[in-house]
């Protein structure tokens, strides 16, 4: 065990030590473009050249990054930029989530947190870098197969179906995990009846150990907020995430 993790620990150094090296190139990219709108000619005549480099190198670092069997981590995010009409709103940010890790994404209004956990999450499709989780590239997919993959997400608005009961709510995400088909949930077969009494008992257990249980019956919309709050939780826990992400859950 200790061989294991010594070897997972230099595969993260090597990673962040690559890290820090395209760090530097992009420095060096940024003053050759300086340079070049300036007016040095000398500078713009090895600076397509130097850009080539550059991507070469950026791929490399990608593909060792998304391919590492030494590294612990549950996602990686590589260099991902957003842009709305040409206006960036993230400019390459690159992290990793490691298993068993609390991190926290902190920045003042505007600062693009929020649009972090939705191209994380799959609500958006980043401009351009990669996100991997648990090993696959997910960086097209849609939320619900990222779902099925390992994440979860609370909203920074409040989003549940109001109308639904707590229990119902929480059951919504359960259905990820039931199988059974169309036939058996028109008819009801037993293989139905067994999938809904797992599902519901699971509810009922996140419920309890965020004591919620005595709401079950209510609609969500009758909550007091901070327990709407909760519920929103609740429903994330149900889907079994590895990774669960909570955008401003105290706020």
């Amino acid at each position: 065990v200790k061989i294991n993790r010594t070897t997972r620990h230099l595969g993260d150094i090597f990673i962040l030590y690559l890290r820090q090296i395209i760090d530097f190139l992009c420095i060096i990219q940024n003053l050759f473009h300086s340079f070049c709108h300036l007016r040095f000619f000398v500078f713009r005549k090895y600076n397509q050249l130097y850009n080539l480099l550059f991507l070469l190198y950026q791929n490399l670092l990608l593909y060792i990054v998304h391919n590492n069997p030494l590294s612990n981590h549950l996602a990686i995010l590589t260099y991902l930029n957003k842009k709305y009409d040409g206006k960036k709103v993230v400019n390459s940010v690159s992290f990793e989530i490691p298993k068993g890790k609390v991190l926290s994404l902190i920045g003042p209004n505007g600062a693009g947190k929020t649009t972090v956990f939705n191209m994380l999450t799959g609500v958006y499709i980043p401009t351009s870098g990669t996100v991997v989780l648990r090993g696959q590239d997910v960086t097209k997919l849609d939320p619900h197969t990222r779902v099925k993959i390992g994440i979860s997400r609370t909203f920074q608005n409040i989003r549940l179906f109001k109308r639904m009961s707590v229990l119902e709510n929480v059951k919504v995400s359960a259905n990820v995990h039931m199988h059974y088909s169309i036939f058996d949930g028109i008819f009801k077969t037993k293989k139905y009846w067994a999938e809904e009494d797992k599902a519901t008992k699971e509810a009922k257990e996140i419920l309890e150990v965020l004591g919620l249980s005595e709401f079950e019956d209510e609609q969500a919309q009758n909550l007091p907020y901070g327990k709407q709050r909760k519920l929103e939780i609740a429903r994330a826990l149900a889907s079994h995430p590895a990774i669960l992400c909570l955008d401003e859950p105290a706020a």
